[in-house]
């Protein structure tokens, strides 16, 4: 820093003047794109310019710091004689003043952020993750003490709910993970369960099974190994070439769920509660068979208001001008007595693109049928890639297709 020319005596320096200049500009422009932002009628680019926004915000805060810490470094030149008593007593008041504004606006900024239900990360020019703000971590850690106390709240059914729903703060689910592992809890995927260790207890003694303890199990598992050995020629009996016939798929006894990943841990999970198709199992060759299902995306729920208007929005879905997804099956290929690969066509915002879903019959009675149907889709290629690659390009479907005989 003593290489950089200095303060003068008659006014400041070149850098200053430059981090000056700069700052203001950054600050007027900032004023600038926050009023054109949030009065466009495209979802989509306001989006966009939102990020932009907080990377130049990110940007100033950055070129504040600096000036600040030069300030600190370079004593401010004097003021001309000229100046009365009343103006020199004002001065450094306003200076620092001026400082505190310029250090609040785009700190408060990063507070909004960290804080939005929307939860999308910031990444300044699309260089680095930028954390959430950290007096959110800091506040958190200070309420509930130190590390070793977080992890001991974490062993509580409530922070595990957290934890898994994402909703905990990354060090809170990091000292969850931690202490599970240290008292023999695992992370499935349809949440926590416990191992063997912790069933027989953490740190407790057990006492030697008695005879009848053992034979009690032993009977448990004789009725246990014969009601699977009755089940299974039953569950391999309703295998997909006896379920042929034409089904209406039932919305009441349906679902159709997403999420999408985000780094870091955490991301977006949803459900469509509007759609209605139709599937057709061939008699003679179940590869002849055919699946049709048609998604309404203004359906789409994820239990947040502003995140459903943002997905219905051009940003995402787009759903007042393209308002339906649809599946329309090419290929059925068995790969089991009681799952098949279905391929087909997938149409949204008047994209469409080849996919594949597997399908695994979860049962036939009363001339009603259900699927448990999965599948990955890139949502990048819809034109629905806002928010990579901080949210994840795939998108996991998890639906459950109960059909009734037509």
């Amino acid at each position: 820093m003593s290489a950089l020319p200095k303060n003068q005596t008659a006014g400041y320096g070149w850098t200053a003047i430059i981090l000056h200049w700069l700052i203001a500009a950054i600050f007027i422009g900032q004023f600038v794109l926050g009023f054109v932002m949030v009065r466009l009628s495209s979802q989509r680019t306001a989006f966009e310019l939102i990020q932009l926004h907080k990377s130049f915000g990110f940007l100033l805060l950055g070129l504040v710091i600096l000036r600040i810490a030069w300030r600190l470094g370079r004593p401010a030149p004097p003021l001309p004689r000229s100046v009365g008593p009343f103006e020199r007593r004002m001065a450094p008041l306003v200076h620092l003043a001026l400082y505190a504004f310029q250090l609040a606006l785009p700190l408060s900024g990063w507070a909004l952020v960290s804080v939005s239900v929307l939860e999308i990360p910031s990444v300044p020019f699309n260089l680095f993750v930028m954390q959430s703000a950290a007096w959110r971590i800091g506040h958190g850690r200070k309420l509930l003490g130190s590390d070793a106390l977080v992890s001991r709240l974490c062993r509580h059914r409530t922070c595990r709910f957290a934890s898994r729903r994402g909703a905990a703060p990354p060090f809170l689910a990091e000292g969850y993970r931690a202490d599970a592992h240290d008292h023999g809890f695992v992370r499935s995927r349809h949440g926590i369960e416990r191992t063997a260790h912790s069933l027989m207890g953490r740190g407790r003694k057990k006492a030697l099974p008695t005879k009848r303890t053992i034979s009690m199990y032993a009977r448990i598992f004789g009725f246990a190994a014969a009601a699977a050995c009755f089940a299974i020629p039953v569950f391999a009996a309703v295998a997909l070439g006896d379920a042929a016939g034409s089904y209406t798929i039932s919305p009441g006894s349906s679902s159709i769920h997403f999420s999408i990943g985000k780094l870091g841990g955490g991301g977006l999970d949803g459900a469509f509660s509007r759609f209605k198709g139709s599937i057709l199992i061939d008699n003679s060759d179940v590869g002849r068979s055919q699946v049709n299902f048609t998604i309404f995306p203004e359906s789409v729920g994820t239990g947040q208001s502003r995140i459903d208007a943002f997905l219905r929005s051009d940003a995402v879905f787009d759903a007042a001008n393209n308002p339906e997804i649809q599946f329309r099956s090419t290929s059925v290929k068995r790969t089991g007595d009681t799952s098949a690969l279905v391929t087909g066509r997938l149409t949204a915002r008047g994209k469409t693109f080849q996919e594949k879903f597997t399908a695994e019959l979860g049962g036939l009675k009363a001339g009603t049928i259900k699927f448990h149907v999965t599948g990955k889709v890139l949502r990048s290629r819809y034109g629905m890639d806002v928010g990579t690659p901080i949210y994840s390009n795939v998108v996991d479907f998890d639906m459950t297709l109960t059909g009734r005989r037509g």
